[in-house]
Formats: C-alpha cells, sequence, structure tokens
C-alpha cells in the first residue's frame, strides 16, 4: 500500500510538471488562454499531490516546507514570465503587475526558506543528546493512519487523561486489542515529546516498560499508542482510600522491584543509557497481575557510554527531583535513583510526599522517625497484611532513604537491585541531614521544564 502511495504520487507530480512545462510554452507563443489553464492545471496537480502526501496545509508549513517552497517558486516563475510577455504585447501595466506579483512571491519564498532553515538549526540545536529520525525506529513499529487511530477511539469512546502535551484515549483496534492512544497537540513541545518516545521506548523492550506498539504522523498530528493497562497507574492505588486495602505487602514488594528492574535496564542495558527523569506514581502502570510498567518517557535523556553526567535544564515533577536537578547542577541517571527512593515511601506509607492534607512533608517525618529509630509509625495501616510484615516494610524504608542520599553517595540501581534481590547488603547511615526537600522557588533558576502537579494517568483509565 505505502508503495502504490508513492508511485501515484510520484505520477501526478510528473503529470504536473508537464502540464506547467506546457502552459509556459504556450503563453511564450502567446496561446495565453491554452497556457494559462495548462499551468492551472498544473498547479492544482501539485496541490493534489501535496495534500495527498500531507494531508493538510498546515503539515506543508510546519513539516515539508520544500513542497510549498517548490510551489512558491514555480508560481513566481509563471506569473514573471507572463508579465514578460505581456510587456513586450504592449499590455504594460498588467505586465510589470504580473512581473511585480512575481518578484514578491519569490521574495517570499526566499525568506521563507530562511525562516524555517533558522527555526529547523534551532531545533536541532535544542532537540536534546541523541535524536534520531523516524526511519532508524519506524521498522519495530506499527505506523497507523490517522483515520484507523480515529476509529480505534471511537470504539473506546473514553478519554484516560489531559496534560499540557494533549490527551489520551482508550482504543481498541480492529483485531479488538485494546490500546493507549497519546495525541500530542502543541506542536514544539509535542514534536519533543514525541521524538523522546520513539528514540527510548520505540526502540527497546523490557518486561517492566510500557510497550509502544505504533505512531502516527499524518498531517500536523502525532501520535502514539502503546499497550493498554488494566489496573491503571499507581497512584490510583496507593493514594486511594478504599483501593490501598487491596494492596498486600507481596503485591507492593512486586512493585517496587518491579521499578527497579525496569530501571536497571535503562540505566545499564541499554546503549546509549537512559535517564528517564519523570518517575512518579502517575508513571508507573499496572497490568492484570500488577505487575509494574514503566511509562510517559517525554522528558527521557540519552547518555552515551563514554558519558557519566549530563547538564540539563530542570524537568520532571515537584517532589520528585533530585537535589542536584533543581540546583542546576551535572546529572546521572542516580536522578532517578533519587524519584525511586521518594515512590518507595510513598508505596509503603500510603501518602504523597507533597500534600496540602498534612502539616508535613513525608520526607520531613521521615527524617524525625529515622532518627527516633520509629520508622514503623509511618507503615501505611490501611492493610492488614502490610502491617504484619512491618520488619520488611521497615527494611524496605531504609532502602529507599539510601536512594535519597547526596548524590556522590547514592547508589546506582543496580546496587539496589541487588539488596533488593538479598545479594549485598546497603551501608548504614547515621546522618539523616540529607532528608528535606530542595526548595524550587529561587528566581534565579532558568530553564525550568517542571511537569504539573501530579494528575491522573494518563495512559490507563480509572477502574
Amino acid at each position: 500500500m505505502v508503495q502504490r502511495s508513492y508511485t501515484l504520487l510520484g505520477s501526478v507530480v510528473i503529470i504536473g510538471l508537464v502540464f506547467g512545462v506546457f502552459g509556459v510554452v504556450m503563453i511564450l507563443t502567446r496561446s495565453e488562454l491554452i497556457g494559462w489553464i495548462s499551468a492551472a492545471l498544473g498547479l492544482v496537480l501539485f496541490s493534489f499531490a501535496a495534500s495527498y502526501q500531507c494531508n493538510s496545509f498546515a503539515f506543508i508549513v510546519v513539516q515539508r516546507p520544500n513542497i510549498l517552497l517548490g510551489s512558491l517558486i514555480v508560481m513566481g516563475l509563471v506569473f514573471g514570465v507572463f508579465g514578460h510577455v505581456m510587456i513586450h504585447s504592449q499590455q504594460k501595466l498588467i505586465g510589470r503587475c504580473s512581473a511585480a506579483l512575481g518578484l514578491a512571491v519569490i521574495s517570499f519564498a526566499a525568506n521563507y526558506y530562511n525562516t524555517v532553515m533558522r527555526k529547523k538549526g534551532s531545533a536541532e540545536a535544542a532537540g536534546g543528546e541523541g535524536d534520531v529520525s523516524l526511519n532508524d525506529v519506524a521498522g519495530t513499529l506499527t505506523k497507523f493512519s490517522l483515520e484507523d487511530l480515529r476509529s480505534a477511539m471511537d470504539r473506546a469512546g473514553r478519554m484516560l487523561g489531559r496534560g499540557g502535551f494533549g490527551s489520551v484515549n482508550e482504543g481498541v483496534l480492529e483485531d479488538g486489542t485494546k490500546v493507549a492512544v497519546k495525541i500530542l497537540e502543541s506542536f514544539q513541545q509535542g514534536r519533543r515529546e514525541f521524538m523522546a518516545e520513539l528514540n527510548t521506548i520505540g526502540s527497546i523492550h523490557h518486561g517492566n516498560l510500557v510497550k509502544l506498539i505504533g505512531y502516527c504522523t499524518e498531517g500536523p498530528n502525532m501520535l502514539l499508542v502503546y499497550e493498554y493497562m488494566c489496573n491503571g497507574s499507581l497512584d490510583k492505588w496507593i493514594f486511594d482510600q478504599n483501593r490501598a486495602t487491596t494492596l498486600d505487602w507481596e503485591v507492593r514488594r512486586k512493585i517496587i522491584v518491579g521499578m527497579a528492574n525496569g530501571l536497571e535496564y535503562l540505566h545499564t542495558h541499554c546503549n546509549p543509557n537512559i535517564i528517564h527523569f519523570d518517575i512518579k506514581p502517575q508513571n508507573i502502570l499496572l497490568d492484570e497481575n500488577f505487575d509494574v510498567k514503566i511509562s510517559d518517557f517525554g522528558l527521557a535523556k540519552l547518555i552515551d557510554g563514554n558519558q557519566s553526567q549530563v547538564l540539563t535544564r530542570i524537568m520532571g515533577t515537584l517532589g520528585y527531583q533530585a537535589p542536584e536537578l533543581i540546583r542546576g547542577r551535572h546529572v546521572s541517571v542516580k536522578a532517578d535513583v533519587y524519584s525511586f527512593g521518594i515512590v518507595i515511601l510513598e508505596i509503603i506509607c500510603g501518602r504523597k510526599n507533597l500534600s496540602s492534607m498534612h502539616e508535613n512533608d513525608l520526607i520531613d517525618m521521615v527524617k524525625m522517625k529515622a532518627e527516633e529509630d520509629r520508622l514503623f509509625d509511618l507503615i501505611d495501616d490501611r492493610n492488614e497484611d502490610t502491617r504484619l510484615h512491618r520488619e520488611e516494610a521497615v527494611k524496605m524504608m531504609w532502602i529507599a532513604i539510601w536512594c535519597l542520599q547526596p548524590q556522590y553517595r547514592r547508589p546506582f540501581v543496580s546496587r539496589v537491585v541487588k539488596v533488593l534481590e538479598g545479594l549485598m547488603d546497603m551501608e548504614p547511615i547515621s546522618d539523616y541531614s540529607f532528608l528535606t526537600m530542595v526548595d524550587v522557588g529561587n528566581p534565579t533558576q532558568a530553564n525550568q521544564d517542571v511537569s504539573a502537579p501530579p494528575t491522573a494517568s494518563v495512559l490507563s483509565g480509572p477502574r
């Protein structure tokens, strides 16, 4: 189907060129009526070819500027030639107007070309490390048409969530497979997130990472298609008064271990390594067996093997950001380890790190209870099974505190996995002064890219 589409497109372009050239010849030989009809027909065919390929004029402007540029140049030349003919046929006013219009169109085309090239250069400079083209990952993903995805979303008829990037809707493919369709609406930010997702999750596969099934880049539209997670996101289970009672200790531990395994794969087994930068309960999805799937790689960065740290703008979600990230210092994969530590505490304690409902932040409470050696006071008491495993729960909280240390002492997630597996012990901690939230309200901080406070999951719906 794709090959036939390009064959048809090429044929239309060739026929349009033939009519355009024939029209110019007719005008030069003073068969003006036939010439203009032929030239107009050529332009119509070119327009059809552009719309067939791009589906909208807006997409031509932002994604296929060469098509618009070529059309403008041809149009300018036609007006110029017609003006020249009119001047020599003593119709000087019409000729001069036509020539001036042709010159204006070509000047606009030149200015448009310069503007597009500048924006393209700026976008490439700001696009982040490790950007690749669609062709590099398209072979492993399914390319959906916009019509197919609209039909899939119509079958389900349910929006799963909305954020600054756009929305996510439940979809049902023709074969009955449920999917989550992310629609990126903001072009600049949306394209950055679109490419970040493709460059990361689009080319890797792991049992604890959400699977990207396919994508759509038709017209100005950018859509990503993921596997559907029926149990929704973690926040709906640990922060909900009723649901939290169903999460026994084994399920909570399973979730923590699954997150650690997913992060270990990103940090050590991917080449280049990947920093997620937005680990939080809203981005931890759960399947029917409560197996973890890390999602939302819109802020992710790639790190080459010879790089240990990167300098980046502030990004992530308030309450989960590593101190070195907030302070604008060089960051490493350990930024994700910090966020992971916060999520562990939220899973064990059943409350948010930052919440207006509590007088103190969770991390402040952990510091106080750690100093008193009474961490068990913070264990979620809504589930009896979790209380019965108090000793294991407290040990897990110590692992979380271990992950919250300053960057130079914070462990890599590979070491955390070994501790969780019982293959090694963690170092004892005696000073808890690092357990405090860094103020992000410093007005001197520039180029922040902080996401909104946690909202409902956007890859899975409420249950």
